[in-house]
């Protein structure tokens, strides 16, 4: 799939850099159009704000589609994989495990295809791309690029701080909800 995740951090890359055309227009706006009261120089704007706009709507619906692809090929080859080494597994292995147990450690591997195609993978594929936000403001506002470089700091460290906590929840809640689908299978198998 590499190809394929090429092209999706390639347009990635493009939608990031597209999606300061909106701010850079309302800027030219206000120090070129209002200044000069010229009519013509904001239909130029405009034109060249709706092809980006366009461009940026085509290039997000292709890059959904291939996630979606993506998504949906990985999921086939990680369930066919998964079904594949359990039928294969030695039977004593299966018969000291609870069905309940059994059908949990599958549905964790939903959290694979989640991932594959759900919006973290479309945060991650963008996160780098922040760093032109943040350039772009530094390069029009010099010293405004800190707050959001301060910000970020402060959202790491947060999130640092949590981790542990939140780790420890999570295998909590995995646990609690295996043993409530073991009483469950349980239950009405017997």
């Amino acid at each position: 799939f590499r190809p394929l995740f090429a092209q999706v951090v390639g347009i990635s890359l493009l939608t990031s850099l597209l999606s300061l055309v909106a701010p850079l227009f309302v800027m030219a706006v206000y120090d070129r159009v209002v200044g000069t009261g010229s009519v013509r120089m904001l239909e130029t704007l405009a034109l060249g704000l709706v092809i980006a706009l366009l461009c940026d709507l085509a290039l997000r619906a292709l890059r959904t589609r291939i996630v979606a692809y993506l998504g949906g090929r990985i999921d086939n080859i990680v369930g066919n994989a998964i079904f594949r080494h359990i039928l294969y597994l030695p039977s004593s292995f299966t018969e000291r495990a609870s069905i309940g147990s059994q059908v949990s450690r599958i549905k964790d591997f939903d959290s694979v295809r989640d991932f594959a195609t759900g919006p973290m993978l479309l945060t991650l594929l963008e996160l780098p791309f922040s760093f032109v936000f943040i350039l772009a403001i530094a390069i029009l506002a010099g010293p405004l690029a800190a707050i959001p470089v301060v910000m970020i700091a402060g959202f790491l460290l947060i999130g640092w701080g949590l981790a542990g906590p939140a780790a420890n929840a999570v295998a909590e809640t995995a646990a609690a909800i295996a043993e409530r689908q073991d009483f469950t299978i349980e239950a009405l198998s017997n």
